[in-house]
């Protein structure tokens, strides 16, 4: 379903958001370095499928990175989601917004948002 919406928003020249990628399903505390904890498998099958069908199937053009904490590392600056599978595998080109909130950590978030063949400053 989310593929269909960002193709129709694409489609009529919205530039549709995929948010909050990824592994942000709670609410409570999710600005209080809330960390998610997962598998590899768990992280692909079940949490970045929507996210990769809009990609390839609707063409989603931006993406908003999660608030939370993968593990131990913050998901603004998650360079094996951001860069490896969204960037690499699943070959998006598009743009990444990290929340305002986090500017502190802007160099991490602007390194692992940068397209894959761009060179990075952190």
């Amino acid at each position: 379903m989310a593929s269909q919406q960002v193709a129709g928003a694409q489609a009529k020249g919205v530039y549709a958001f995929m948010k909050h990628f990824a592994l942000n399903d709670q609410e409570t505390n999710r600005l209080s370095e809330l960390a998610t904890w997962a598998n590899e498998q768990s992280i692909r099958e079940i949490y970045l499928k929507p996210f990769e069908m809009s990609v390839k199937q609707g063409g989603a053009g931006a993406v908003m990175s999660a608030f939370n904490y993968i593990g131990m590392e913050w998901g603004g600056s998650h360079s094996g989601l951001l860069n490896t599978v969204l960037r690499g595998e699943w070959g998006f080109r598009g743009m990444v917004l990290t929340i305002m909130k986090y500017l502190k950590r802007r160099k991490l978030a602007a390194a692992a948002s940068a397209p894959a063949d761009a060179p990075v400053k952190a």
